[in-house]
């Protein structure tokens, strides 16, 4: 089990600790927390995406972090009486070895202390001023404090308050499935942080139609493309779907092996790939799985993953990992 142990936390004016959560790789992750080193309540990591947890903090209390095969992309507190002129706090975790190397330390706020072996800190960004002097910030426009950000949505005014809600991707440096970042400002020039507002909901990521379309898609270009033959393989590998379809056919257009993310060739130019394939590869990927474009002496192969949740007596659900509110 990897587990990361974090030194004291004390909520101070925040009531909430707000944390997205993602297991490792075949494992089930989850967080511990210990209140006053006695009480412990444990929440699950999600499976494929990150699953946001709201933890309800009490401010005369102090609170260890145990992070249990999983990580996160963000954590921050929020839920203070003056949220609206101070924002949320932001949180990253800085172990030892970090701050002996001056990793992560001494920039945006950080303030590192030493710690016992093994272990590390929540270590509160105090100056986010600080965080965002970098020559790769934009100094003049709103950012993200992290991560990806795209276009202003749900602009407003309200109770002495301009409010920007923005699209968001919280968890790497590239566009995926939308959140809503939200921010406030008296004066359009200084704006604070607020919580997170808007996560994808399962019943929207996950239709029942996925499965289905993606099915239609390359067994159509099988189809299409088979002398005699289509095989079908499907197997179960931990929590992801695995679907082969192979087809005696010429098989690939080297130029479309050599694209990989690139799919469909340009009009004039021929081969095996289309359209189809291009969206079933984007729907996979969306889902937490992936598709896979190979040749094989018989042929051509596509593979896909997609990931699932077993249903006792039920069966299988195609999931995005869904958000607890």
């Amino acid at each position: 089990m990897h587990a990361l142990r974090a030194g004291g936390l004390r909520p101070k004016r925040y009531r909430c600790l707000e944390i997205f959560l993602k297991s490792l790789e075949g494992k089930g992750g989850s967080l511990r927390i210990y209140k006053d080193g006695e009480d412990m309540r444990e929440y699950p990591a999600g499976d494929v995406r990150y699953t946001l947890h709201r933890i309800p903090l009490e401010n005369d209390s102090e609170y260890k972090l145990e992070l249990l095969d999983c990580e996160v992309s963000i954590a921050y507190l929020s839920e203070s009486e003056d949220m609206m002129d101070t924002g949320v706090r932001f949180l990253e975790y800085v172990t030892d070895e970090m701050r002996q190397n001056k990793a992560g330390c001494g920039e945006g706020g950080l303030e590192c202390t030493s710690l016992p072996e093994g272990t590390g800190n929540w270590t509160e960004i105090q100056d986010l001023g600080a965080w965002y002097d970098t020559p790769n910030r934009e100094q003049y426009h709103f950012n993200a404090y992290k991560n990806w950000i795209n276009d202003p949505n749900g602009l407003c005014y309200y109770k002495g308050y301009y409010h920007l809600y923005y699209q968001a991707n919280p968890h790497s440096q590239e566009w995926d499935v939308m959140y809503w970042g939200h921010a406030a400002s008296k004066d359009l020039l200084h704006w604070v942080h607020l919580p997170y507002t808007l996560q994808p909901q399962e019943e929207i990521l996950a239709d029942g139609i996925l499965l289905h379309r993606v099915l239609e898609n390359i067994a159509g270009n099988a189809l299409r493309y088979a002398r005699k033959e289509i095989g079908f393989d499907f197997s179960l590998e931990g929590n992801y779907l695995s679907i082969a379809v192979t087809d005696d056919g010429e098989g690939f257009p080297q130029e479309v092996l050599r694209r990989k993310e690139r799919f469909f060739l340009t009009p004039g130019e021929g081969g095996h790939m289309g359209i189809g394939l291009a969206v079933s590869r984007l729907l996979c990927i969306k889902h937490g799985g992936s598709l896979k474009l190979e040749n094989s002496p018989d042929g051509a192969e596509v593979t896909v993953k997609i990931a699932v949740k077993r249903r006792e007596k039920i069966g299988l659900q195609i999931v995005s990992e869904h958000t607890e509110t």
